[in-house]
């Protein structure tokens, strides 16, 4: 993220499979990083950095695909 010199900014997850690795906040500039749990079903969910929200959208895999029959 990119932020002036000196503004404070906080990470927050609205999900709880959505887990924020690193700086959770900071200073100026910074990098968040963030991991989501496994699913079996498609889901949708969001990162706020600094009063900005990032959707996150996870789909399951077709677990069928790649099967020889």
């Amino acid at each position: 993220m990119t932020a002036t010199d000196g503004c404070a900014w906080t990470a927050t997850s609205n999900a709880s499979w959505i887990t924020i690795l690193s700086a959770g906040s900071g200073t100026g500039n910074g990098t968040v990083s963030y991991t989501v749990a496994e699913t079996t079903t498609s889901r949708s969910g969001s990162i706020s950095v600094a009063g900005q929200t990032f959707t996150i959208q996870q789909k399951v895999a077709n677990p069928r695909a790649g099967k020889k029959k």
